[in-house]
Order: structure tokens, then C-alpha cells, then sequence
């Protein structure tokens, strides 16, 4: 499916109330999903431990006395 396609398609399933900022934010989702298939695809990953390990040391500063 080509990308035309693909924006034609999610526009469709839109309800039809959907203004343009919905269609935009639609958009915006369905570019970041391709974004990282294709940095996947290229081998651009991180193994599931280094981004756990990465989220609590991030999760800790966010409970830190000092960012109070």
C-alpha cells in the first residue's frame, strides 16, 4: 500500500465530525509508526533490556528530591 493510500485510507475510518487537526494528528501517528518500522528495518533497535534498564534509571530522576 502506498502512502497516499494509506492516508486515504485512515482518513476513511475517520468519524465524520473529524475536523482537521484530527486528520493532522492521524497523520502525524501514522508518520512515526512508518518512522520506526523503517528505523527497524534498518537495524537502528535497542535490545529490550538496555531500554528497560534506560526507563528506570529516566523513571528515577523523575521521582528525585532535587527535580521538586
Amino acid at each position: 500500500m502506498s502512502d497516499k493510500q494509506l492516508a486515504l485510507a485512515a482518513i476513511e475510518q475517520l468519524p465524520e465530525e473529524a475536523n482537521i487537526r484530527d486528520i493532522a494528528e492521524r497523520m502525524r501517528f501514522l508518520a512515526a509508526i512508518q518512522e520506526g518500522i523503517e528505523a527497524a528495518d534498518a537495524g537502528r533497535v535497542k535490545p529490550v533490556d538496555v531500554v528497560e534498564k534506560e526507563f528506570r534509571e529516566w523513571a528515577a530522576t523523575l521521582s528525585s528530591p532535587t527535580r521538586r
